[in-house]
């Protein structure tokens, strides 16, 4: 599905608050964009020239330099990407084109990964856990027909992802759990191999799942730590459960540990 109207107008307006000199050579897409509703698949559809929106992304090494992919000409002045004929690694003073390199320059890459996505670890505070049964058979579904903790990703609308955590809880499932804080990044594996950075919450609620609105999934169901190692879900999911719990037993499990090492010291 191609990005929304919407959607593109917001990127465009961030990427010339940041890049004003760009403006006069972006005029054709602003026109585009304030264009009739109809014509919208101008800016999106790949066969449309003389221009339209594509999507490329920028590696830099830990040593600073940047991959370039072998491009061949085709078609005036159509360029595309030859799968399989291999890249280079050049220094920031080979790239091009001079308008990439000299934004390169201007970056200062700190190794710090920025997630766009946030979930929550909802817990009752007695060591049950709140998962979501995912649906299978949808496409574009993140880890289909699993159990996952719940969330998604950043929209526009969104200040900060803790937004972005309270809007998915509140939309998937009408849920509002009290007291949601941070509580830290996780690199997340889907069934398709892809890695999502993810900034993961904590929050409580021990109501009856029964009696929330799950508008995505199947269900919702209270599950303890000793029951993880049975349903389906991602091996990432689990260890963040696991994790969680261990770093926050439920009182019970505290006064059980608290009088066995009681007993074995007598």
């Amino acid at each position: 599905m191609p990005p929304s109207r919407a959607r593109i107008r917001s990127l465009l307006s961030d990427y010339l608050d940041r890049h004003p000199g760009e403006r006069d050579a972006l005029a054709g897409l602003s026109a585009a964009l304030d264009a009739a509703a109809d014509t919208i698949a101008d800016v999106t559809g790949r066969s449309v020239l003389p221009g339209h929106i594509t999507c490329s992304g920028v590696v830099v090494g830990a040593d600073g330099r940047v991959p370039h992919v072998r491009s061949v000409v085709g078609p005036a002045p159509v360029r595309r990407q030859e799968e399989g004929a291999g890249f280079a690694w050049l220094p920031q003073d080979e790239v091009r084109p001079r308008a990439l390199r000299t934004k390169l320059r201007a970056a200062v890459p700190d190794g710090v990964v920025t997630p766009v996505n946030a979930s929550a670890v909802v817990h009752d505070g007695h060591g049950r856990y709140l998962l979501h049964l995912r649906d299978a058979n949808k496409p574009g579904i993140w880890a289909p027909g699993c159990w996952d903790v719940l969330g998604g990703g950043r929209e526009p609308g969104d200040a900060t992802l803790r937004d972005t955590v309270v809007r998915e809880l509140r939309e998937e499932a009408g849920l509002e759990p009290g007291d949601l804080e941070p509580y830290r990044v996780e690199r997340v594996v889907g069934t398709d191999g892809t890695c999502v950075p993810i900034q993961i919450f904590t929050g409580r609620w021990d109501g009856d799942p029964s009696t929330l609105t799950l508008t995505e999934g199947q269900l919702l169901a209270w599950i303890h730590p000793d029951q993880l190692p049975h349903p389906t879900m991602l091996s990432t999911t689990r260890e963040l459960v696991e994790r969680h719990a261990a770093e926050h037993p439920a009182p019970a499990a505290r006064a059980r540990r608290s009088y066995s090492e009681l007993e074995w010291a007598c």
